[in-house]
């Protein structure tokens, strides 16, 4: 009995090569076997301009035509095979990719399964050694961290023998120099809530992004996209990411409340920049220090005269262990102002006190985004000034 007869048909499957970089987008679809190629085609065929070459429009137009051959060629579904340029080039697929996969889809095409196929290099070049100043930094600082959160998003910690312009330098490292992920382009395919595609724009591109900065370089981007339908409240957490490195580093950010018949489609690209550019590409939200202070007891206060309160907040060093309110301190320990609500005479009650500042000696306190944790985000920016540094040092000899 043929198949028509018994009514049971079964899908001719083919495999879409897709290739898509920052320049162009190409698509191949060949049989399961790749031994015969039914159809072939690019971004740069659909448009007229080499800069639209890569753009997600060209992308949809391409793969709108292609499927036309393919349903044609007895084609019902196709697994998709996608690159980016790999190697030592950017190993993210072009914004073209997403956009070829959902036109090739929405075109009655059945997608089976995904792969991402782009080469990783294994070994390469031998790392470029750090600077004579790095080493030094390295060998000739101790750091002791004092408060940590668990997920790193915040800390405070201790560095000796760091000068005050060395200190303020890395400060302005970690704000400006360090480059992260952030919404920079919003392309709406539908958007039928109450609110403005500029505001939701604003709203994304305020939304952290981890940034695996080894992977890429600046001005590398990754496209995202978001699909949400009403009545439900869109999430950060809902976004999707062409690459997995790059992904929301909150889940629970609310983006838009849509009620019902409402639906939020769109695509974004990411763009991996510096804090000079754009405040939100500052991964350290909120980065500052201070010397550290060491106090101690120079006598008793006057009976007399009414006990003023002494405000110091930050940091200290104990230096008059056996006059505190603390029974188990010792000299040395580092106390956060906040265990005596910032003032010197809960924790020294009726005795004359001096402050004075510990030579080479800061108190920093950072948070991140969630790009990166804080050890990630000083270690970078360490790193930056040794580079300039170094840069310098070049220059100067030439």
């Amino acid at each position: 009995m043929s198949e028509s007869e018994s009514g049971s048909t079964e899908k001719r499957w083919g495999t879409a090569h897709v290739y898509a970089s920052f320049n162009n987008t190409l698509i191949t679809v060949t049989d399961l076997t790749g031994a015969e190629t039914i159809v072939k085609s690019s971004g740069g065929a659909v448009v007229k301009q080499n800069r639209d070459e890569a753009s997600p429009y060209a992308a949809m137009q391409m793969a709108e035509s292609v499927a036309e051959e393919i349903k044609a060629a007895g084609i019902d579904g196709l697994h998709v095979r996608v690159r980016g340029p790999g190697g030592n080039g950017n190993k993210s697929p072009g914004p073209g990719a997403q956009a070829t996969i959902r036109a090739l889809a929405r075109a009655g095409l059945e997608i089976g399964r995904i792969e991402d196929v782009t080469p990783i290099p294994h070994d390469g070049t031998r790392a470029p050694k750090n600077s004579r100043l790095w080493s030094l930094m390295t060998d000739d600082f101790e750091i002791e961290f004092i408060e940590r959160d668990a997920d790193d998003r915040s800390a405070r910690f201790l560095v000796r023998g760091v000068t005050p312009a060395v200190a303020n330098g890395i400060r302005r490292a970690m704000v400006a120099d360090i480059p992260t992920f952030s919404i920079e382009d919003v392309r709406f395919v539908e958007n039928s809530s109450v609110m403005f595609d500029e505001m939701i724009g604003l709203r994304l591109g305020l939304t952290p992004l981890t940034t695996p900065v080894d992977d890429f370089n600046t001005g590398d981007t990754v496209t995202l996209s978001l699909d949400v339908t009403g009545p439900k409240t869109a999430y950060s957490g809902d976004i999707v990411s062409s690459d997995r490195l790059v992904e929301p580093a909150d889940e629970n950010i609310p983006i838009i409340e849509l009620k019902e018949n409402q639906r939020l489609e769109l695509e974004a690209d990411a763009v991996l920049d510096t804090g000079k550019s754009h405040a939100k590409q500052q991964g350290g939200v909120a980065v500052g220090y201070r010397h550290l202070q060491r106090v101690e007891v120079i006598g008793d206060a006057d009976e007399v005269a009414d006990e003023q309160s002494h405000i110091l907040r930050g940091v200290i060093e104990e230096g008059a262990a056996s006059h505190a309110t603390d029974e188990a301190a010792t000299n040395g320990d580092l106390i956060p102002t906040t265990e005596f609500d910032s003032d010197l005479t809960n924790r020294y009650p009726g005795k004359e006190l001096t402050v004075s500042d510990v030579p080479h000696a800061v108190v920093f306190h950072v948070e991140t985004d969630g790009s990166f944790g804080v050890p990630e985000l000083v270690e970078r920016a360490a790193r930056s000034l040794s580079d300039r540094a170094a840069e310098l040092e070049t220059k100067v000899a030439i």
